[in-house]
């Protein structure tokens, strides 16, 4: 992997604790609530890690859902109603998308930017770009036809949720707090290109 591809992965990995320090203080303070919902607009880049679906993906949050549709990269997703989404751009090269319900304190983020390393992403590689970044009961996962690597991580703070995969040249990063893994896995099941 080149020294750019892990300065990229390094800046992200950074743009995502920094954005989710953010956006739990943002969170906590009650600013994105649905009364104020407001839309920030901020950068993002993605990879190639899709699969060929069987079938269209039905509605994973039953018939209470929202569509978060990015024209900028050509995906959506599904998340609960009474949450909210917010789109940042974060630095020069990455997109952060925060959906988050203020009430119940429950929510993920999608960091999303550029990535010229290897289409698959694994435990392995993120640790050569990220040595102190931890790890912890790491999966392979195909879902609606992505393939993408699921884990658990701990960066002194709160312990995460994380999927991770690579979409035509850019990183998508999921990421919640623990709790909310099953957030982000029918996140990731709703996901359509």
């Amino acid at each position: 992997m080149s020294n750019n591809s892990k300065i990229k992965i390094i800046a992200v990995a950074f743009a995502v604790i920094l954005v989710g320090g953010a956006g739990f203080f943002v969170w906590r303070g009650n600013f994105l609530s649905d009364k104020n919902n407001k839309i920030f607009s901020f950068v993002s880049s993605i990879g190639d890690n899709q699969l060929p679906a069987e079938n269209e993906p039905k509605a994973v949050f039953s018939e209470e859902f929202n569509n978060f549709k990015s024209a900028k990269y050509n995906f959506s997703f599904e998340y609960p109603k009474g949450f909210s989404a917010a789109e940042f751009i974060e630095w020069e090269t990455t997109d952060i998308i925060l959906v988050q319900n203020s009430e119940t304190r429950r929510g993920f983020q999608v960091a999303v930017s550029p990535f010229d390393g290897p289409d698959l992403i694994t435990p392995g590689n993120i640790l050569k770009d990220i040595p102190d970044m931890q790890i912890n009961e790491p999966k392979n996962t195909i879902s609606n036809g992505i393939r993408a690597l699921e884990f658990l991580s701990d960066d002194g703070g709160a312990p995460k949720a994380e999927i991770w995969f690579i979409n035509k040249g850019y990183l998508y990063q999921i990421s919640a707090f623990k709790k909310d893994k099953d957030l982000i896995e029918k996140v990731l099941s709703s996901w359509k290109f």
